[in-house]
């Protein structure tokens, strides 16, 4: 939120920085907050040395102290949003009309989020090196032309230069260590990753935006990396834009990674191997949501925190798993962080990641119980969801809803895309179960604070696992 005004009048805008940098036409709408009283008015004023043009922008209250107007930017030229009420006037900022793309670089791993502010929700970050074509602007923040996604402009630097295409020159495919398998995408430029689409038959398609192929050369030598089928690259129906097709060998994807390589302008794919069609020799995350002396999740009415409900179900699950020949890598097994000091409060969900990685986690599991942002709607809510971010996620996250949910004497079940920390970051098929809600008493009364209520939802995870993993075969 951008402050504005004199403490005695304290006018703010939402969601929006400025200045605004907006393709001729774009349609704008604009929050702003301030004292209870007539609806103000915003002026959209250009002047120059011969002539001043207005135009005003209507608004509308759409709660206390919160109005909505919308426009439309000019065909070009620069011009400045002023608030009106009364007699009391202030500019909120400037709007510029530029036609066309820009260059973004990313000089660092850049945050991605769906709209130009910290309060939406934050999507996979654009590796270092990565080049962007943006078409606008608000504040700090930079709109790719290609996949509408807004970053923070505080990790690279924009130039006005028009984008060039990056050139492809080849596609080299060698192992990791472990067996992965490791493509790396040489170009003259890391491109913006537009799209990753994963089929039914196990098809990995990489969209590379605002990119053209030279000499391309695809090496990959005898007995590398056996898992994968056919690795081909064309040309997407629109121009500039590029496709990799990697037939994965698999029908359910064991997980991937981008990251820059140590050459400049080298993108690395890591590509895992399949992961084993039973519980027998697999190794998954558990992972308690919450904990430690600073994070209790949500607390029941009854008095129950939510981050012991979540350790006890991680502990059934943990045994069952075991029980079946699983590896299982619990993140805390006590009322802790699981962050050390050396890696900071501000680190915690992402040292739970790292820890899952590290192990070599074929799957990585979240245990949480909900609860609504009204309490009054929390004392009646129930269901149980299962969310899901990377693609190569949902099917895991669609085979978990329903077992789940019977398990726990629930009729409601869904599995949804949610962009939470813990399952974006991850490097395999990862899901955060809500179970059901803490927030409703009888719940947490009858259901959740039995004895056998822990046992009984970790049979249900068991049991979709179990399916999971049929589907694969």
């Amino acid at each position: 939120m951008t402050s504005l005004g004199a403490p005695a009048q304290p006018w703010a805008t939402e969601e929006i920085g400025f200045p605004i940098v907006a393709q001729p036409g774009e349609a704008i709408p604009i929050i702003v907050t301030g004292p209870e009283g007539p609806t103000p008015m915003i002026g959209m004023v250009h002047e120059s040395d011969t002539m001043r043009e207005r135009i005003e922008i209507p608004m509308s209250q759409i709660g206390p102290g919160r109005y909505l107007g919308r426009f439309h930017a000019p065909a070009s030229g620069h011009h400045r949003l002023v608030l009106e009420r009364g007699s009391h006037q202030e500019t909120l900022g400037e709007v510029m009309v530029q036609s066309g793309e820009r260059t973004f670089l990313a000089k660092e791993t850049v945050v991605t989020r769906q709209g130009p502010d910290g309060v939406f929700d934050r999507l996979t970050a654009l590796p270092a090196g990565t080049t962007v074509a943006i078409d606008g602007s608000r504040g700090d923040w930079h709109r790719s032309a290609n996949t509408g996604t807004w970053l923070d402009g505080r990790s690279g630097e924009v130039s006005s230069i028009v984008p060039q295409p990056s050139r492809i020159s080849r596609v080299t495919i060698d192992e990791f260590p472990n067996g992965d398998a490791r493509l790396t995408i040489s170009c003259s430029e890391i491109p913006e990753v537009e799209a990753i689409h994963q089929t039914s038959s196990g098809r990995l398609s990489l969209v590379l935006a605002n990119t053209e192929q030279t000499l391309l050369d695809i090496k990959r030598p005898v007995n590398t990396a056996t898992f994968l089928g056919t690795v081909a690259i064309r040309p997407q129906a629109r121009p500039l834009a590029t496709i990799l097709d990697i037939d994965t060998g698999v029908v359910g994807l064991a997980g991937y990674q981008l990251q820059p390589g140590e050459t400049s302008g080298d993108l690395i794919l890591r590509l895992r191997r399949p992961i084993p069609q039973s519980l027998k020799n697999l190794i998954i995350t558990v992972d308690a949501g919450h904990g430690g002396p600073k994070d209790s999740g949500t607390v029941g009415h009854r008095g129950l925190p939510e981050k012991v409900l979540n350790l006890r179900v991680a502990e059934a699950l943990t045994r069952q798993l075991r029980a079946r020949g699983a590896t299982v890598l619990m993140t805390r097994t006590t009322d802790a962080d699981v962050a050390t000091s050396e890696e900071g409060a501000g680190n915690e969900l992402q040292a739970r990641i790292d820890r899952s990685i590290a192990a070599g986690a074929h799957l990585f599991l979240s245990l949480h119980h909900n609860a609504r942002p009204s309490v009054e709607d929390g004392k009646t809510s129930h269901g149980t969801d299962v969310y899901w971010y990377q693609p190569l996620s949902a099917s895991l996250a669609r085979a978990l809803a329903q077992p789940v949910a019977q398990a726990v004497g629930e009729p409601l079940s869904t599995s949804r895309y949610r962009s939470f920390h813990v399952i974006r970051q991850t490097f395999s098929p990862s899901v955060l179960i809500e179970f059901q809600y803490l927030s409703n008493p009888q719940l947490e009364k009858d259901v959740l604070d039995q004895n056998d209520y822990p046992e009984e939802a970790a049979a249900g995870v068991v049991q979709g696992l179990e399916d999971y993993l049929s589907s694969l075969r």
